[in-house]
């Protein structure tokens, strides 16, 4: 079983980073690292990570803190420069993956050296199911 790395940049994501984590993290695919860059959050964002995952910070969970502010694609590029993965996805701070993405996922890299796949299913702040995109894998 290949390692993968999930890398999650975050700013200011004190509402959904445990979230987000908790997807990752809570994958039927089991070898995984995930990847938090925190860029420069002014919120409690690093408060509620170390909260809820601290005892993982080493183990399962790479946490780096830029000084400044750099935005998504620098954060994006430290995450790839920090991991270790054969594969590496990129997980948004306010979403978060269905039990099972990562392994089938891994089913499409057996074929294709990138992989872009869906569906996403957008929901509301109340739980509710707003619309669903159809599947597409490139």
């Amino acid at each position: 079983m290949e390692k993968i790395s999930v890398v999650i940049p975050v700013y200011n994501g004190e509402r959904y980073i445990k979230d987000a984590v908790d997807s990752a993290l809570n994958q039927s695919y089991e070898n995984i690292e995930v990847i938090i860059i925190n860029d420069a959050s002014t919120d409690r964002t690093e408060d509620i990570i170390f909260q809820h995952f601290g005892n993982l910070l080493g183990s399962k969970i790479i946490y780096h803190r830029n000084k400044t502010n750099r935005e998504r694609a620098y954060s994006r590029n430290k995450g790839v420069e920090l991991s270790s993965g054969k594969y590496i996805f990129f997980l948004d701070y306010d979403d978060k993956w269905k039990t099972d993405y990562l392994k089938e996922s891994v089913e499409y890299l057996k074929d294709y050296d990138i992989v872009y796949s869906f569906p996403k299913t957008f929901i509301n702040s109340k739980g509710e199911v707003i619309r669903k995109s159809k599947k597409i894998t490139i």
